[in-house]
């Protein structure tokens, strides 16, 4: 809340517990000149109990979840898009083992996008 945007990763697991894999808190707004609403800070918290993998990793995916994907999906909550109910979008609030189908952007994602910007 201090004014300067600013996006912080956790990874200490207690905001994102049980099934979820990340969460996302937008906490601190402020409201421009024309009325709309600017999120200033965000904080990004990943959940210990599963295993994350990149796909840059030499061994591929194993049971593990695309930690691109994963923040893409978060970063769409920084700027303020919330879950879409279309399977297979980035917004879509679950993804599988090893589907990295999430750090691409869909027809809904860019709709959410474009509705906000």
């Amino acid at each position: 809340g201090d004014g300067k945007p600013v996006i912080e990763l956790h990874t200490n697991g207690k905001v994102c517990n049980g099934s979820c894999l990340a969460a996302t808190l937008t906490g601190y707004y402020h409201q421009n000149a024309d009325g709309t609403y600017s999120i200033d800070d965000a904080d990004v918290y990943t959940n210990q109990r599963y295993s994350f993998t990149s796909t840059s990793e030499p061994d591929g995916c194993s049971g593990e979840f695309y930690i691109e994907g994963i923040m893409v999906h978060e970063v769409g909550h920084v700027i303020g898009i919330g879950h879409s109910n279309v399977s297979g979008s980035t917004m879509y609030p679950s993804v599988g083992y090893c589907n990295n189908g999430p750090a691409s952007l869909e027809n809904d994602d860019r709709a959410a996008e474009a509705d906000l910007y």
